[in-house]
């Protein structure tokens, strides 16, 4: 388990180092967190699902929360497959950016994104929408404050528990093709800050022979 973890942590690293060049390319489609198909009108109990292709998605706020006044607060739940499942059964999520206000007395979260995997659902496969008819059994996993990817590295494996305010950026989803995803911004006015989030979804396969060759290393070596 150990040199899983091991394996993971280097997947992982050189994802971000791909997703640094990626976002400044065409190989990966954009989403304005504003934008109606990610923060759609749809009823609470239904939750607007987005493909990730064969590339990736990043979603990601623009100027929505520049000068947030605080009248209201805002909620937005989303959830992001992996296109073609049978060739991309996991997905590594990595916060690339992010600065959500903290208590500065207590240190929990004003703001947050929280983000965990999507049990399989017949019904929200056939219909890419989530009409949230069970119990999700796995947990959130809660990231705010300010958070860097390629400064603060990233957590490996979704199934640990951490606190809030974690300092790691992202997880790796090799169980469920779909993750879930809820932004909240508090109705605290943002005096002289100014709020940043943006997220990629990468649909990933592990190979099997790259993990024969790193286990053979990582033991031997």
């Amino acid at each position: 388990m150990e040199v899983k973890m091991l394996f993971y942590k280097f997947v992982i690293f050189h994802v971000i180092f791909l997703l640094t060049l990626a976002c400044s390319s065409d190989s990966y489609r954009t989403y304005d967190l504003e934008s109606d198909k990610v923060c759609s009108q749809s009823p609470k109990f239904i939750s607007r699902r987005i493909s990730t292709g064969s590339d990736g998605l990043i979603v990601r706020e623009t100027s929505y929360f520049d000068h947030w006044s605080g009248k209201y607060s805002f909620t937005c739940k989303f959830e992001v497959e992996t296109g073609h499942k049978s060739q991309f059964p996991g997905l590594f999520v990595v916060i690339q950016r992010l600065h959500l206000r903290k208590d500065p007395v207590t240190g929990n979260c004003l703001d947050y994104v929280k983000i965990r995997p999507v049990d399989k659902d017949v019904i929200s496969e056939i219909s890419h929408i989530n009409f949230n008819l069970k119990r999700n059994k796995y947990p959130w996993q809660y990231f705010c404050g300010d958070l860097r990817a390629r400064r603060d590295g990233v957590q490996a494996d979704v199934r640990q528990q951490d606190p809030e305010g974690l300092a790691v950026t992202g997880f790796l989803s090799d169980e469920e093709p779909v993750v879930e995803v809820e932004v909240y911004v508090s109705k605290t006015p943002a005096f002289n800050e100014t709020l940043e989030l943006e997220i990629a979804f990468t649909p990933f396969t592990q190979c099997k022979s790259m993990w024969s060759e790193y286990e053979a290393h990582a033991l031997y070596s």
